[in-house]
């Protein structure tokens, strides 16, 4: 097998997102990313774009990331996703949502980043001031965007207005969306409350509430497992992953993570419905352990059962599940023995803000300006 390698590259700015372009010759070979922190100002005597920027990198393997194009970027960029292999969807931190697209001539010798379509001040407070877009999801029907504004929009790419916008009940800030299905999708905020809209007439409609989980931390992320639809991992301020099967929500599991003193990786599994321990004896300790959220959570495109985290502590780790499990198999010590968790490289203790994995590489990007790529990590059979 050959040795992983870890490359390090500092690319000048704080990437809040990081992206590999799809490419249906694999291995990808370029990125995307989109920073934030940067002064909006343009400072003097400087040509180069200054703020924030997406930015269309070229990876070649021991080599330092080579820049393509760069488009200018109002506000950070929270969330940055590609539609196909050459538009993408990036959202601002200033409330607004952009449709990107990029181009290259047939020799590869220019590049460029156009933008087909924008949508500004989707999301902002009553007082007027912009709101930050958190976070987006899209089905073939369209997109839906959530804002620390506590509410939702709902945006046909082809249209120059949101279609609805509608605030939550709750009245907290909306951290993150997903599509269940092209019927619903599901919504995460500030006080980890989880609730499911039905879009089946159109404007959404509040179906229900998960039952709480007794966790009053905001909800960083959540993903839909692409093999199995039903199952949402869901990511929270306390460093917790939750997974619901959407088939069944009375027993959500929590995976609780953290690191003893060793820097060996600690589990620590239950169910929220009776609140039953696989390791009774360490509860205590998990009671005043210091969790770091967990940033971002990726499956791997073509081998769902393995999943990648990135951690504000500078964790990036990979879960490896075995292909015969499921959600109902995942009980006592079944589930330990079927979850294994391997750290890729050594705790930076700076936050690793994003990942993406492709074949056998895995970028992310920390708020030391560097990006890190480990090619050759993976050990999916």
């Amino acid at each position: 097998m050959e040795a992983k390698t870890v490359m390090c590259s500092y690319l000048s700015r704080k990437m809040s997102k990081v992206r590999w372009q799809p490419n249906d010759d694999l291995p990808c070979s370029k990125f995307l990313t989109g920073s934030w922190g940067e002064p909006s100002q343009p400072l003097p005597n400087i040509e180069e774009v200054q703020g924030n920027a997406v930015q269309l990198w070229k990876y070649v393997p021991n080599m330092e990331p080579i820049p393509l194009c760069t488009m200018e970027h109002p506000g950070d960029v929270t969330e940055l996703k590609f539609l196909d292999t050459e538009t993408f969807l990036v959202s601002s931190s200033h409330g607004s949502l952009q449709l990107g697209q990029v181009e290259n001539d047939k020799d590869e010798t220019f590049y460029n980043i156009k933008s087909l379509n924008s949508w500004a001040n989707i999301h902002s407070f009553k007082n007027g001031a912009p709101s930050s877009l958190t976070s987006f999801a899209r089905s073939k029907n369209g997109v839906v965007t959530v804002g620390d504004d506590g509410k939702l929009a709902v945006i046909a790419l082809d249209n120059p207005t949101p279609l609805f916008s509608i605030e939550d009940p709750f009245n907290s800030s909306l951290k993150c969306v997903s599509f269940i299905n092209h019927k619903s999708f599901i919504t995460g905020n500030s006080l980890g409350n989880l609730k499911v809209w039905d879009v089946s007439g159109g404007k959404p409609q509040s179906v229900f509430n998960l039952p709480s989980t007794l966790k009053l931390v905001s909800i960083n992320f959540i993903q839909q497992k692409p093999s199995q639809q039903h199952l949402l991992f869901v990511g929270s301020d306390d460093g917790s992953i939750t997974v619901w099967d959407m088939r069944n929500t009375e027993n959500p599991i929590i995976l609780n993570t953290s690191h003893n003193e060793s820097g060996n990786v600690i589990l620590f599994y239950f169910q929220c419905r009776n609140f039953s321990f696989i390791r009774g004896t360490q509860l205590m300790i998990n009671l005043f352990l210091i969790l770091f959220p967990v940033s971002e959570l990726q499956f791997h495109p073509e081998n769902p059962n393995h999943f990648f985290t990135c951690s504000s502590l500078g964790e990036l780790w990979h879960w490896d599940m075995k292909q015969d499990s499921s959600l109902q198999q995942w009980c006592g010590d079944t589930l330990n023995e079927r979850l294994n968790v391997t750290a890729l490289a050594e705790p930076l203790y700076l936050p690793l803000n994003s990942l993406d994995v492709v074949a056998e590489s895995v970028i992310t990007t920390c708020d030391n300006e560097a990006t890190y790529i480990i090619s050759k990590p993976l050990s999916l059979l």
